[in-house]
């Protein structure tokens, strides 16, 4: 009997250790269990916070883009009005440019015709001079025999 208990004894031991490994790996899964379990809480603790944070600043973003929107809408229109107004300019400028060159035309023809007609009252005056001169020379003038006859008769000029 003594080898019977102690060949049951020899057969629990294995068994025991087999148990005893089975108890240090479910409480080791309890421990891994538990220890995932916090980490699980803590991401979906942080995961909340984040989604709570993302949420608000899509929101502020949002609102940001809209205004940015409008802005770009605002500009957009300011600047179709300034193109307007650029053309507009542009119109009366060219508009502008055109009466210049034809008022600087019509002086230069002008002072053409000036110079001209000058000329002209230039020699006529020279030739009157001339002729004035020549009257003189010959005796023509009329104002000294007039003069000798006292007055009386009328004064040619």
């Amino acid at each position: 009997a003594p080898w019977v208990g102690q060949a049951s004894s020899a057969l629990d031991r294995p068994a025991a250790e087999v148990v005893d490994l089975l108890q240090g790996m479910l409480e080791a899964s309890k421990a891994d269990g538990d220890r995932e379990r916090k980490l699980f809480d803590e991401y979906r603790c942080y995961c909340e916070a984040n989604e709570a944070s993302r949420r608000e600043e899509i929101e502020d973003l949002a609102q940001v883009i809209s205004t940015l929107e409008g802005d770009i809408e605002a500009t957009q229109a300011s600047s179709a009005l300034q193109s307007e107004q650029v053309a507009k300019l542009q119109r009366a400028i060219t508009s502008n440019e055109d009466s210049r060159a034809e008022a600087e035309a019509m002086r230069s023809k002008e002072a053409e015709a000036y110079a001209a007609r000058e000329k002209d009252l230039q020699q006529g005056i020279a030739q009157l001079k001339e002729a004035i001169g020549v009257l003189a020379d010959i005796g023509a003038d009329q104002t000294l025999v007039s003069a000798a006859d006292g007055g009386a008769s009328l004064v040619a000029v």
